[in-house]
């Protein structure tokens, strides 16, 4: 009885309840994520890299899929980057770094919004909401560098979250992606021009799919009336598709 009265008010909103199936992928991130993880466990501890960490909420969820996960992350912003630190402590094997990642080794310029979850290293647009309150020059390294430098051979699942600076953050993963050394990208995709110089859509797809990265589904649509403005998605490679 309560079901059905719940499937009722969720019909005058536009909603349907339904159960996934334990196979089903593609409807609900959480679910898909959870999947992975059991997938990933079996052989050994996750290997995951949060880029754009922001206060750590992801940290979060990533620990409540697997505590055991091994997290490395990214986050440019000192004032941010503490609060990361701070929000995170409880946790361990995770290892925080106060640099950005990008397509080559530089110093870029930062564009600290006062919504810190918005702010970027590409100049915001019209628009975007929130307010800039500083600009800093910040250090960016590539993720293939780092991989070196710390000797991880393999990236179990790469989340990206840098608003419009994605691709940057892929081509400086470029060797590590082509040798299929990660298995999962999970990211949001900018679609509304909220930054200045960001890729379009089709360039990010094109530069994930040359390399045999294979869409599994985007999730959420976030709109502006009737238009999108991001969406995230997960992507995955082709030999660990082949493995599972």
């Amino acid at each position: 009885m309560v079901k059905k009265i719940l499937n009722k008010v969720l019909a005058t909103l536009g909603y349907k309840m339904s159960r996934l199936t334990k196979e089903e992928f593609g409807l609900n991130m959480e679910h898909d994520m959870k999947k992975i993880f059991r997938l990933i466990e079996p052989q050994k501890t996750p290997i995951i890299f949060d880029v754009g960490a922001n206060v750590g909420q992801s940290v979060t969820k990533f620990k409540g899929y697997s505590a055991n996960a091994e997290i490395h992350t990214f986050e440019p912003s000192l004032e941010t980057y503490k609060t990361l630190v701070n929000n995170t402590k409880q946790y361990n094997k995770v290892v925080h770094n106060n640099f950005g990642l990008g397509a080559e080794k530089k110093e870029v310029k930062f564009y600290a919004n006062q919504l810190d979850d918005i702010s970027s290293f590409l100049e915001p647009t019209s628009l975007l909401w929130g307010e800039t309150k500083k600009t800093e020059v910040l250090k960016v390294y590539t993720l293939d560098h780092y991989c070196e430098q710390q000797n991880i051979s393999k990236i179990n699942i790469l989340k990206i979250d840098t608003q419009g600076y994605d691709l940057e953050v892929l081509k400086g993963g470029k060797r590590m992606l082509q040798e299929k050394r990660i298995d999962i990208i999970q990211m949001e995709i900018t679609l509304e021009e909220l930054y200045h110089d960001m890729p379009r859509m089709d360039e990010v797809l094109k530069f994930i799919f040359d390399l045999e990265y294979s869409l599994v589904a985007f999730y959420g649509y976030h709109n502006k009336a009737i238009a999108a403005r991001w969406t995230d998605a997960i992507f995955i490679s082709s030999a660990f598709a082949d493995n599972t």
